[in-house]
């Protein structure tokens, strides 16, 4: 089959004027990347064509919470929230879990980093035809007994690579693991190869609210109390630092010899950043594979704060190629749409290029989780789904303005009324 639109965004970071793109509908394959004029037999589409969507951070597992916390609540309220209110009757987990995976594809999504504290999700994961990778999340905070913490995600971690299915033990947040043992996770991770040889991508909750930086700063605020109503005697880190700096010390605690301090470090997937510094982000981009994943609606949700995206990309070396995109949990957004996530971002900063949002939406996550080979982008040999985006009809100076665009911005194909429509489905898992 062959397609043409007015526009192709690549998911790279490029953008094509009357473009063609041939596909073998049997393996979902792009077979070539053309002009327009070339094909005039094609199948028009009126709009862009554009990658199917890596959604960098979600929790399955929690899609039967969907609308029962209220929004601005905050960072603690929220997490109280959760953990004492995630239990459900099996029935009603696997069918809010299968309405939420539907969801995901009518979205456009075709790889997901997935956090996983059961193994409640993994049915639907081993049936689906999305790319998965999963994050085993753990806990321990409390520095002297940890490895129990490990301990309990192992028997996750087995079933969800005996399913065969991409997973890796991983640290749930700053606040909830301590610094031996991030640097064992890190280790861990490194000894966990995919198929590319690649050591299994970590991520992490980071710098997400105001309550987390007062704890680590000052020892103050509302989680010394949320831990004691788990039971757990968590000492403050009381150093001063910053989340951002006492979750990288600890992982540089895992370079143990000479060799593996030469060796690149896993790749790191920080989530989250709201409250994130631009001494943070320097402090972080100094780490190999170190990569930020924004979620905004969820952020809004929570918090009512977003990332300052001014201090990734207002930089004499912007970071623009790491910065990925999630949607976080039905727990914590009303939606499972990545495309919704880039609306939200487009209304705050309007101005950013349509292909900058939509190379974190694809090809960033494709390249963080080890799947460029297949997904990300529009380009000869992937087979990365195909999307069409409809611009906004209220976008001013549509028409003849908008046609001779020379760079697209975030506001008219991302602004309100703006649509998404899936072409040719994920098929890979």
């Amino acid at each position: 089959m062959v397609l043409s639109a007015p526009w192709l965004f690549d998911g790279l970071g490029g953008v094509r004027r009357e473009a063609a793109v041939v596909v073998d509908l049997a393996t979902g394959r792009i077979l070539a990347v053309g002009k327009a004029a070339d094909h005039p037999d094609a199948r028009r589409v009126e709009g862009a064509l554009v990658p199917g969507f890596i959604n960098a951070h979600g929790h399955l597992e929690l899609s039967h919470m969907r609308g029962q916390i209220p929004s601005g609540l905050g960072m603690v309220p929220f997490l109280d929230a959760v953990t004492f209110g995630r239990t459900a009757e099996p029935e009603a987990l696997a069918a809010a879990i299968d309405e939420a995976h539907g969801e995901l594809q009518r979205e456009g999504v075709v790889g997901m980093g997935d956090i996983a504290n059961t193994t409640d999700a993994l049915a639907c994961k081993r049936r689906s035809p999305l790319r998965w990778h999963s994050f085993i999340e753990v806990f321990g905070a409390v520095p002297g007994t940890w490895r129990k913490g490990l301990e309990r995600g192992l028997p996750v971690l087995e079933a969800h690579r005996t399913a065969g299915l991409s997973a890796v033990l991983n640290p749930h947040a700053s606040y909830s693991v301590a610094a031996p043992m991030l640097a064992e996770l890190q280790r861990l991770a490194g000894e966990a190869p995919n198929a590319a040889g690649q050591a299994a991508p970590l991520s992490i909750h980071l710098q997400e609210s105001p309550e987390e930086e007062a704890w680590f700063r000052e020892g103050t605020g509302p989680f010394a109390a949320f831990f004691g109503k788990l039971g757990l005697e968590v000492p403050p880190p009381g150093e001063g630092r910053s989340p951002a700096e006492a979750v990288l010390e600890g992982l540089q605690g895992s370079s143990t010899n000479a060799e593996s301090a030469r060796a690149a470090p896993p790749r790191l997937i920080l989530v989250h950043n709201t409250m994130a510094q631009p001494e943070d982000i320097a402090r972080a981009a100094s780490r190999p594979n170190t990569w930020w994943c924004f979620c905004p609606r969820a952020n809004r949700y929570i918090t009512g704060r977003l990332p300052r995206l001014e201090h990734w990309l207002d930089r004499p070396e912007p970071l623009d190629g790491r910065i990925l995109i999630g949607t976080d949990s039905l727990a914590s957004n009303a939606r499972l749409s990545v495309h919704a996530e880039l609306q939200e971002l487009a209304a705050a900063y309007p101005d950013l290029p349509a292909a900058q949002l939509l190379r974190w939406a694809c090809g960033n996550g494709a390249e963080a989780f080890g799947w460029s080979a297949e997904l990300g982008a529009i380009e000869a040999g992937r087979s990365p789904g195909l999307l069409v985006l409809k611009p906004s009809p209220e976008a001013e100076g549509m028409g003849q303005g908008l046609e001779n665009e020379a760079v697209p911005a975030a506001a008219r194909w991302f602004g309100q009324g703006s649509s998404m429509e899936v072409l040719l489905p994920a098929g890979h898992r």
